[in-house]
This record gives C-alpha cells, sequence and structure tokens, in this order.
C-alpha cells in the first residue's frame, strides 16, 4: 500500500490481494475527543458523528477506523445504513467541502485490549495506528480519522525520490 496516494478502505483491502468487506459500522452524534479536537482546531464541546467500521479482508479484520465529522462541516445528516466505504466520498456526498489533501501521522500501539476485541484478534500483537486530519481547498480542518491497521493483512509502502 503506497501511504502517498489518498484511496479508500476497499481500494486499500483489494490492493494488498483481498476481497473486502465491512464486517461493523456504527454511526453517533458525539463531543469531539481531546485528540480530535486539537487535530480539527475545535473545542472539545463540538458535537460530532463518530463513524465507527471494521473493514475486513477476506473476513480477516484489516482496519478498524473511527472517523470524526462536526455536525457545523455537513451539508446533511449522515445515516450509518446509508455511508460510502470512503471518506473521501462521504465527504464529498454530506459535507459543505470536499478533502483535498490529508496528513498522516504513523505510529503504533500494543494491543489495548477495547481495539482488540473490536478488531476481533485472538491474540495480542502491536497494531499500526495512523492518525489522519483530512484538510479542504482553503486548508481548514474538516474530518479526523483513528485507524487502527492489522499489518498481517495491509502492508505499507513509501516511494522516495532522490533530490
Amino acid at each position: 500500500m503506497r501511504i502517498d496516494i489518498a484511496k479508500g478502505f476497499f481500494h486499500l483491502i483489494m490492493d494488498s490481494g483481498y476481497s473486502p468487506s465491512i464486517a461493523e459500522q456504527s454511526c453517533v452524534i458525539s463531543p469531539l475527543s481531546d485528540e480530535a479536537a486539537r487535530s480539527l482546531l475545535l473545542p472539545t464541546s463540538e458535537e460530532a458523528y463518530i463513524i465507527k467500521r471494521l473493514f475486513l479482508g477476506d473476513g480477516i479484520p484489516a482496519f478498524l477506523v473511527m472517523e470524526c465529522i462536526p455536525l457545523r462541516f455537513l451539508s446533511d445528516p449522515l445515516e450509518a445504513d446509508n455511508l460510502p466505504e470512503s471518506v473521501f466520498q462521504i465527504a464529498a456526498d454530506h459535507c459543505r467541502e470536499r478533502i483535498e489533501y490529508s496528513n498522516m501521522t504513523i505510529g503504533t500501539v500494543k494491543d489495548i485490549d477495547d481495539i482488540g476485541r473490536a478488531m476481533r484478534l485472538p491474540e495480542a500483537k502491536t497494531l499500526l495506528r495512523l492518525k489522519e486530519t483530512h484538510y479542504t481547498k482553503a486548508n481548514k480542518p474538516l474530518i479526523f480519522s483513528d485507524i487502527y491497521v492489522n499489518d498481517d493483512i495491509i502492508h505499507f509502502q513509501v516511494r522516495r525520490k532522490i533530490g
């Protein structure tokens, strides 16, 4: 998976040679977490849709994704049963502005109980954690994504050029 090209999770899973699906999906309105509020430059009292989804590759957990979309940025409400799989398409369909680019921080986290259970992992392991802020053309933060990756399914690749 090249991390310098923005793609939806289904495409990332297919590019890794697996058949994608979504096992679980929820969409609730809640105040922003401290981390999401900092990334979006908003107060923690700001209400947002929190979309939580478990993406599978050939039935194996690949991504656990939590996306935070502040209500103030939406042109119409979201429904869990009718969401596109890609945050880029969600923004195009439901937000007042589109995603122009994203900044991602990559780290690791030792399988914490609730994440491991949510990802249906049989044993404790280290997971990749991607924290991604999606921006508008005017450089305004629009959506925050907190992503846990099972690197047994998804592998990362970066192409670097000299000079």
